[in-house]
């Protein structure tokens, strides 16, 4: 949460140039690495698995280019023991007694 008149997201670094500030750690960095993520949740039935791995189909290309993209100069030095490799990783957490249902009586096949 950002604080009374601070902004969450973006701020001036040094002369006039623009930073990305992490909402929770307040770390900085002139480069903004995180490409989002989140917690989606509603009641059981609404379709949150198939929204999400629709999702994750329709990003693989980009998924792919970030991954293999080169990390901003000084990245690794800056950070430190902090420093991670970029991954196309994606956690899906669901429950598998209702998950993949059958339309028009054929499974739905999705690639891994």
């Amino acid at each position: 949460m950002a604080r009374a008149g601070e902004s969450s997201e973006v701020y001036v670094y040094s002369s006039n140039q623009n930073s990305f500030r992490h909402s929770i750690t307040r770390v900085g960095r002139l480069y903004q690495i995180e490409t989002g993520g989140g917690i989606l949740t509603d009641e059981m039935g609404m379709g949150k698995t198939s929204s999400v791995l629709a999702l994750i189909l329709r990003t693989l290309a980009f998924a792919h280019s970030w991954s293999v993209h080169a990390e901003p100069a000084g990245f690794f030095e800056h950070h430190g023991a902090y420093a991670r490799r970029r991954s196309r990783a994606t956690a899906v957490v669901a429950s598998s007694d209702r998950m993949f249902p059958e339309p028009c009586g054929r499974p739905i096949v999705l690639p891994l």
